[in-house]
């Protein structure tokens, strides 16, 4: 293919877009934007062009772009906090750097321990048995002192070491007096 035709059609594609985004940005602010004049509707617009900006997202961090619909002709309703929680944990599993895997699997799970969401630690997360071999102590702490029972037994099942964790006495009193001060 000719360099100059395929140019031309990549510019004309983008001319597309463009129109396209406007026309689905105007139905999503509906009315508000509209405002009648003697003549015909006029649709105020704002001075920046988001196009720009959303082609470039897309365009180059393709891997970081999640859709979901928020359409009423659904039947189900989306769950926006899980799909929330996907698009973190695929921006952590997509990091480039000198993360290491165990490094990103605690920070993947501590997510989900935030989130409250075992679902999506035992399904996505934490899915071989493999993955239950790193030090996972502050996190089962934080699971315990935050009363997440669903997580503490996800640690239990998958033979978390208690008695590593709780052969310092000072770890037991800590929890203790956490949980009398509250």
């Amino acid at each position: 293919i000719d360099p100059d035709t395929l140019a031309k059609h990549y510019n004309e594609l983008k001319i597309r877009l463009r129109e396209d985004l406007k026309d689905e940005l105007l139905s999503i602010n509906g009315s508000a934007d509209t405002h009648v004049t003697t003549d015909h509707h006029e649709h105020r617009t704002d001075d920046k062009d988001n196009f720009d900006l959303v082609y470039e997202c897309i365009h180059t961090r393709r891997n970081f772009l999640n859709i979901i619909s928020l359409s009423s002709r659904h039947l189900v309703e989306p769950d926006i906090d899980l799909a929330i929680l996907q698009a973190l944990l695929k921006a952590t599993s997509d990091k480039k750097g000198c993360e290491t895997t165990i490094q990103r699997k605690r920070e993947q799970l501590r997510l989900a321990l935030e989130w409250n969401r075992v679902d999506i630690a035992r399904n996505h997360i934490m899915k071989n048995e493999t993955d239950w071999n790193i030090d996972l102590n502050d996190l089962f702490l934080l699971a315990l002192k935050r009363n997440q029972a669903e997580f503490v037994e996800l640690f239990l099942y998958h033979d978390f070491p208690l008695s590593d964790l709780f052969s310092n006495i000072d770890t037991l009193i800590a929890l203790y007096t956490d949980k009398n001060n509250e």
